[in-house]
């Protein structure tokens, strides 16, 4: 299996652009002093963009295996 130029160009700029976030998140946070309430919703928004990229993700692959009638029955379900 080979994989083409754009391809790993795009994995480059997609781990490019979480590194970048992430350090720009800890530069941020080492300057401004964040409350208790800021910091759980922050991880929370943080966690749900996680689970929702990982959800859609198996939503496209059970759709080409079992059909979209199957998938929408166990997503919602």
């Amino acid at each position: 299996m080979s994989l083409e130029v754009l391809d790993i160009l795009r994995v480059i700029a997609l781990l490019s652009f979480a590194g970048g976030t992430s350090f720009l998140g800890a530069l941020i946070s080492k300057y401004k002093k964040f409350g208790d309430q800021q910091i759980l919703f922050l991880t929370s928004f943080g966690a749900g963009i996680l689970i929702s990229a990982a959800i859609f993700e198996m939503v496209i692959e059970a759709e080409r295996i079992i059909g979209i009638a199957l998938t929408l029955l166990s997503f919602i379900g």
